[in-house]
């Protein structure tokens, strides 16, 4: 997070406007640094649902391809934002 242009790839989420946020605009992936410290850590600025996707772009329609439908938004931002919600009570 403490890359500039990673953050822009999160920024409509960070900035409270996760409705907005496009997981699949790789705009400011290719230009972040998520290694900053050189630690290799296996972290890469290729968006894995991509590489998850492309692995699968043999198949066509109907013929074994992943038939799913994907919430990237919604569960990025959960990701993300769960730390700030407030936790759910044991008995609900």
């Amino acid at each position: 997070w403490e890359d500039e242009e990673y953050r822009r790839c999160y920024r409509d989420i960070l900035c409270g406007d996760w409705e907005r946020f496009d997981a699949w605009d790789a705009t400011h992936r290719a230009d972040a640094r998520c290694d900053l410290y050189s630690l290799g850590l296996g972290l890469c600025t290729v968006f894995r649902s991509f590489q998850g996707w492309l692995s699968l772009s043999s198949s066509g329609k109907g013929m074994g391809a992943l038939m799913v439908v994907p919430m990237l938004r919604e569960a990025t931002a959960f990701l993300m934002l769960r730390p700030f919600l407030r936790d759910v009570a044991p008995t609900s």
